[in-house]
């Protein structure tokens, strides 16, 4: 049986670390940041790409089990 749709606190944790995200390039893009505050963004950044990338392999999980809900005979 196919999901009917996504768990929500996936999507939405990825939609929010994304939004994050872009908001931090747009700061970067206005050119007012010291260099420890860039350093900052950029380490930010990378976690908030790291916790996009483990919402996405959790979501690619649950959407397996969910179409294979029982052990596989074979």
């Amino acid at each position: 049986m196919k999901p009917s749709f996504y768990p929500t606190h996936y999507v939405s944790s990825i939609v929010v670390l994304a939004w994050l995200i872009v908001m931090a390039v747009n700061r970067a893009m206005a050119g007012n940041l010291s260099l420890m505050g860039s350093l900052l963004l950029l380490f930010g950044v990378a976690v908030l790409l790291v916790l996009i990338i483990v919402n996405l392999v959790n979501l690619f999980k649950w959407r397996r089990k969910s179409w294979h809900p029982g052990p596989r005979l074979y």
